[in-house]
C-alpha cells in the first residue's frame, strides 16, 4: 500500500467516528454531555432602563455619546425653526417672533424633546397670564393676545405624574392617554390637576400597550 493510499484511508475511517460511551461534562464552561452552547444560554431580560434616573443621569452628565444621541434629534429638529406662512402681515410676524424671544419657546421645546427620549417622557405645561385654573380644557378663543407666557418642562421624574382617567373621545387627539395631570412640588405634594389641553407631550419610543400602561402612559 503506497503512503498516500494509507493516509487516505486513515482518514476515511477516522471521519466515521466511534461511539464512546464516557460521560465527560462541564456545566460550569457548558462543555460535554448535556451541556447548552454558549448562544443557547442567551436571554434578554426585560429591564426596563428607563425606570433607573440615577443611572440616565450619570449616563447624560458623563458620557459625550449618550449626550449626541439624546441630543442630536431635538437639535436637527429645531435648527432652522420655522416660518409662518399666508396672509400674514410682517408686523405680526415679527411680533410673533418677539414672543418666541421672550419666551424662549426654541430652548423650551429643546428641553422637552431631549428629556423626552431620555427619560422616555416630558411634558411642558402652557402658561396662559390671566388662567389659573388649569383643570379647565384650553380653549384658544379664550387667549388674549399677549397673554402666552412660554411652556413650564417637567420630565416624568420630576414634578408631573399622569392620573389614571383616560380621554375617552376618539376624535380627541389624545385619545386613550391620560385626562389629567398632577403637577407636585419638590416635596411630592399636589399643586395643580391639569388638563391634556394644556399639556404638550414629549415622549420617547411608541410602545406596546402592556408596556405602555406600565410606563404610565409615557
Amino acid at each position: 500500500m503506497s503512503r498516500r493510499h494509507k493516509v487516505q484511508t486513515e482518514v476515511t475511517s477516522s471521519s466515521m467516528g466511534v461511539m464512546t460511551v464516557d460521560a465527560f461534562s462541564n456545566p460550569l464552561f457548558r462543555l460535554g454531555l448535556g451541556s447548552q452552547a454558549p448562544v443557547e444560554a442567551t436571554t434578554y431580560p426585560l429591564t426596563r432602563l428607563t425606570d433607573n434616573y440615577a443611572l440616565l443621569n450619570s449616563l447624560y452628565r458623563d458620557n459625550w455619546v449618550v449626550q449626541n444621541v439624546v441630543d442630536i434629534i431635538p437639535d436637527d429638529m429645531l435648527r432652522n425653526w420655522f416660518q409662518l406662512g399666508g396672509g400674514i402681515s410682517p408686523e405680526e410676524i415679527s411680533r410673533f417672533e418677539r414672543v418666541c424671544r421672550a419666551t424662549q419657546l426654541r430652548d423650551r421645546l429643546k428641553t422637552g424633546l431631549s428629556w423626552g427620549r431620555l427619560y422616555g417622557g416630558a411634558a411642558g405645561l402652557i402658561l396662559i397670564n390671566g388662567q389659573d385654573d388649569l383643570s379647565y380644557p384650553l380653549d384658544i378663543s379664550t387667549i388674549l393676545p399677549g397673554t402666552f407666557q412660554g411652556l413650564y418642562v417637567l420630565d416624568r421624574w420630576t414634578g408631573i405624574t399622569p392620573d389614571a382617567e383616560l380621554v375617552s373621545d376618539p376624535g380627541d387627539v389624545d385619545f386613550n392617554l391620560p385626562m389629567w395631570y398632577n403637577i407636585m412640588d419638590a416635596r411630592g405634594n399636589s399643586i395643580a390637576r391639569v388638563h391634556h389641553s394644556r399639556i404638550v407631550r414629549f415622549t420617547g419610543r411608541e410602545l406596546p400597550f402592556i408596556e405602555a400602561t406600565a410606563e404610565l402612559y409615557w
